[in-house]
């Protein structure tokens, strides 16, 4: 059959535009599949392919459909098993890793201490509801972390000795169940004031296994969450600061959403004590600046009050609060290195004459 001139012209350009069409079909196609496919179905797709296993999303982590989230899993056919997948794709989800292997043997640590659970409750703890830390017990970077939630009330600032006496307990209960702990994950509500915020205080321990008292475990918190040793530098220096004679007296801070307290730790050492903080105190009127005849020894005063607790070698920062014509003054000044009170009032009169400058104006 002869094709006529009329017939090949079509082809030569209907073929072009048929396939232009069949590759926007396939794309349309390609991006419905990849924006209407769940992160729950790719991963499902991707363990029944290597384990021959289904799984729920137990956590979504952040950017879904996006670069590197990671998300939190459990087997449909035992919820117990719980694992994290890290998956990435703009477009279409791909599952680059998964830790099944250790949810696994985390559950096998778990059934250890399955039958007693009622024990730990009777401790005063409970499972966690954030689905990050839902199961009691998880594998950890080293070992296993038992998860619980406080029955008491916790602070970002402090610790009781009765809070970690509990801890201690449980900690000394999962050793007497042979469970290779290394890890301790304690939450708890905040001080009611800050119910309403939707947040939950969290205290980490790492390093369990090194935990043999009191002591040893309140280190381990503070390497954490250094802030937690706030309130008890507080409680040992409040008289002292109290003597100054009404000139200056300690200042809580008022940030929104967080405890008032007027000394924060921000380090510490290797011993879990603290050597870098922030002490907040207020002045009388127009008394810090241009300059009481008071300032000099009042703040070497308290430099030396601090660093007798922290150490010499230890950080001290002032934020020093006054009214300035009806403003908020703040005013920081650091203290370095040893205890050294010819260096802190040279320090001091540049800072007085203007060579040098810290702080600024709080609304």
């Amino acid at each position: 059959m002869e094709l006529k001139e009329g017939h090949i012209i079509g082809l030569v350009i209907g073929l072009p535009v048929l396939i232009i069409i069949g590759a926007i079909i396939w794309g349309v196609l390609w991006f419905y599949i990849a924006f209407t496919t769940t992160e729950e179905e790719y991963v499902n797709a991707y363990m029944q392919d290597k384990y021959d296993k289904q799984i729920e999303m137990v956590y979504q982590g952040s950017n879904p459909k996006g670069m590197g989230a990671s998300h939190k899993v459990a087997l449909k056919e035992n919820p117990d098993v719980e694992f994290w997948v890290e998956v990435e794709g703009t477009f279409k989800t791909k599952v680059e890793s998964d830790e099944y292997e250790r949810g696994v043997d985390a559950y096998h640590e778990f059934q250890k201490i399955e039958d007693d659970i009622a024990e730990i409750e009777a401790m005063g703890f409970s499972k966690i509801e954030e689905p990050e830390f839902s199961s009691y017990l998880d594998y950890s970077d080293d070992g296993y972390r038992i998860n619980v939630m406080e029955g008491e009330r916790l602070s970002l600032y402090d610790v009781s000795d009765e809070r970690l006496d509990d801890w201690m307990e449980l900690i000394r209960w999962a050793r007497e169940h042979d469970v290779e702990l290394t890890d301790l994950m304690v939450m708890g509500l905040p001080a009611e004031e800050f119910e309403e915020e939707d947040y939950l205080v969290r205290h980490e321990v790492k390093n369990v296994e090194d935990v043999e008292n009191r002591s040893d475990l309140l280190r381990e918190v503070a390497k954490e969450n250094p802030r937690v040793l706030s309130w008890r530098l507080e409680r040992q220096l409040e008289e002292k600061v109290a003597s100054l004679g009404g000139r200056v007296a300690a200042a809580p801070t008022d940030f929104p959403y967080e405890e008032r307290r007027w000394i924060e730790c921000y380090e510490v050492d290797g011993q879990g004590k603290c050597i870098d903080a922030m002490v907040w105190l207020k002045y009388e009127s127009a008394g810090f600046s241009p300059g009481h005849e008071k300032v000099e020894e009042d703040l070497i005063q308290v430099m030396q009050w601090t660093k007798e607790k922290m150490g010499r070698k230890s950080v001290v920062n002032f934020g020093i609060l006054e009214d300035v014509k009806g403003e908020g003054m703040h005013q920081n000044v650091e203290v370095e290195g040893p205890l050294d009170e010819k260096m802190f009032k040279e320090e001091w009169n540049q800072f007085q004459r203007g060579e040098i400058s810290y702080g600024g104006y709080i609304e």
